[in-house]
């Protein structure tokens, strides 16, 4: 799978990322995939990119209605899936994906974006290269189950986070 080079940083290293002069650094982002918390703040040098698309949601993934979450946490939504698979369909060029820690959001929205670069069939690819870009990569669930659905890929997305990876 060929596809465009992809950054995954937590917000803070995207902040001196994007802020750095270096060649291959912050001039050479086109593309950025910024997700915080509702209200949080955007890594600073966040607009010298080109392209963005920033979603405020929290990092939570809940498989059963819990009716009291609901008022604590805003989760991620079919509508947020879509968002980041749109955005992907016009991917051509280095892409930064960040959240608060590079741990949950930014895997799941790299993973989403990957899966749509590379088309059907393309998700243990993708999947094997999130976590060569970030070994410790846990993508967030309820996010991958939206995209899943949206692409139309019968669960490949999830059974692949449900099962691992075989090496």
């Amino acid at each position: 799978m060929d596809l465009p080079p992809f950054v995954i940083l937590d917000r803070d290293s995207a902040s001196r990322y994007l802020l750095s002069d270096e060649p291959d650094r912050g001039p050479s982002v086109q593309s950025a995939i910024s997700i915080g918390d509702p209200a949080e703040p955007m890594p600073e040098g966040l607009d010298r990119v080109p392209r963005r698309l920033r979603l405020e949601f929290h990092d939570v993934s809940v498989t059963e209605d819990v009716p009291w979450m609901g008022s604590m946490f805003v989760f991620p939504t079919l509508d947020h899936a879509r968002r980041i698979v749109r955005f992907a369909d016009g991917i051509d060029g280095k892409t930064l994906v960040h959240c608060a820690m590079g741990i949950s959001r930014s895997t799941a929205a790299a993973y989403i974006s990957m899966c749509v670069l590379g088309g059907p069939g393309s998700e243990e690819q993708a999947l094997r290269t999130v976590l060569e870009l970030q070994p410790w990569a846990h993508p967030n669930r309820t996010l991958v189950e939206h995209a899943d659905r949206l692409l139309r890929r019968g669960g490949a997305m999830i059974e692949l986070l449900d099962r691992g990876l075989d090496d």
